[in-house]
């Protein structure tokens, strides 16, 4: 039942396409708080990048500061990161 509710939902579709199925695992578990709670703000979409702020009213633009050319979105972002450190 919770899994025909959370298939056909029009809400969480961001982490829909991350978590398709239902489970009752846990997903992640850190002494630090301050990281917990940043993996699970990228989980969920819900952070401080261009994207969701633009969403807010917060900027007026959704593009990447780095690039200047993509929208900032959680995949660009952590993709972006990936490139940076190596």
């Amino acid at each position: 039942m919770w899994q025909g509710i959370w298939t056909t939902s029009t809400t969480g579709q961001f982490y829909r396409k991350i978590e398709p199925v239902i489970s009752r695992n846990i997903k992640y578990t850190r002494q630090n708080r301050v990281r917990e709670t940043t993996i699970t703000r990228l989980r969920f979409g819900k952070c401080r990048l261009n994207e969701y702020l633009a969403k807010l009213n917060v900027t007026d633009s959704t593009k990447c500061a780095q690039c200047k050319a993509a929208v900032e979105t959680v995949e660009h972002f952590l993709l972006l990161t990936n490139l940076l450190t190596y």
